[in-house]
């Protein structure tokens, strides 16, 4: 899997891509990130301008992030999305179906917005995480990232733990879980999953599972 990223910080992503399962990933090279700086796409460096119609803020311009994705696509068809509040909920459906392509191209913008034009001419999906604000796309490409990485074979370690997890199947969230010890400050583990009974603790599971909108 190769994530083809589109910043103007590109070292935002330096420790993310050394540490834990990502960097491990990519040192066994079962995914590959390309960062693109999109100023090299802008002839004088400036990505962005003005609103037209007025108001605060500056907007990413259409002219480099194009010129960015054509360079990357070379006329192939490679799924490309954008980080915007006002876009799709980021889902596990999603995450799963984007885990089964060969690559997938991050927009991640900055400042007030990006010019529409982007959206149409790119044919970038618009994805959101969440209804809230915040400076830019890096760390939702981070956590996009996350999500779909870990869902390719040899990533993850035991593959039997992304069978059972939250959104798995049914848009169950994942049952509480427990470790040692027994008791902490006067809380206990709940008997059933200390009776060895598998019968039982699956059903308490299952039991204690909540069904999510």
């Amino acid at each position: 899997m190769i994530y083809h990223i589109i910043t103007i910080f590109p070292e935002i992503f330096e420790s993310f891509l050394k540490v834990s399962l990502i960097g491990k990933a990519l040192n066994k090279k079962l995914i590959s990130v390309n960062l693109i700086n999109l100023r090299d796409y802008s002839e004088n460096k400036r990505v962005d301008s003005t609103p037209y119609g007025g108001g605060p803020g500056m907007i990413f311009s259409p002219e480099p992030v194009c010129n960015a994705v054509v360079a990357i696509k070379q006329g192939k068809e490679i799924p490309t999305f954008i980080f915007s509040p006002k876009g799709e909920a980021f889902s596990q459906d999603l995450a799963n179906n984007v885990s089964q392509k060969g690559s997938a191209i991050l927009i991640c913008p900055r400042y007030e917005g990006f010019d529409q034009r982007i959206v149409e001419l790119t044919k970038a999906r618009e994805i959101s995480l969440g209804k809230f604000i915040i400076m830019g796309g890096e760390l939702p490409a981070m956590l996009f990232i996350e999500a779909t990485a870990r869902l390719i074979k040899g990533v993850i370690g035991n593959q039997e733990s992304l069978e059972s997890e939250s959104f798995a199947s049914l848009n169950l969230v994942e049952y509480p879980q427990y470790t040692k010890p027994a008791e902490f400050h006067g809380e206990t583990v709940p008997q059933v999953l200390l009776s060895g009974n598998h019968k039982e603790i699956d059903n308490w599971r299952k039991k204690n599972s909540y069904l999510t909108g």
